[in-house]
C-alpha cells in the first residue's frame, strides 16, 4: 500500500485528460464507481496491483514506487 500526498488529484486529472467518466474507468479496471470515487477523494489506500491497473487504464505513469526492497516476480 502507498499513501502519497496529492496522488488522488493526479489520478483524477489523468482520468479527466483521458476523457473517462468515473463509471467507465471503474468498469475498465473492474472496480465499483464508489470505490473509484474513494480513490479520487483520497480515502482509499491503494495496493500496488490496483494502482498499476489504474495507470494502465489511464495510459499514464504516475512515477510511484511502492517499496525499496526486493520484489517477487
Amino acid at each position: 500500500e502507498v499513501d502519497i500526498p496529492g496522488l488522488e488529484s493526479r489520478i483524477k486529472e489523468a482520468r479527466k485528460k483521458a476523457g473517462k467518466s468515473i463509471r467507465s474507468i471503474a468498469n475498465d479496471i473492474g472496480m465499483s464507481p464508489t470505490y473509484w470515487s474513494r480513490v479520487e477523494s483520497g480515502t482509499e489506500v491503494l495496493a500496488e496491483e490496483t494502482f498499476r491497473k489504474i495507470e494502465q487504464a489511464l495510459g499514464v505513469d504516475l512515477g510511484v514506487s511502492f517499496d525499496e526492497g526486493d520484489r517477487n516476480g
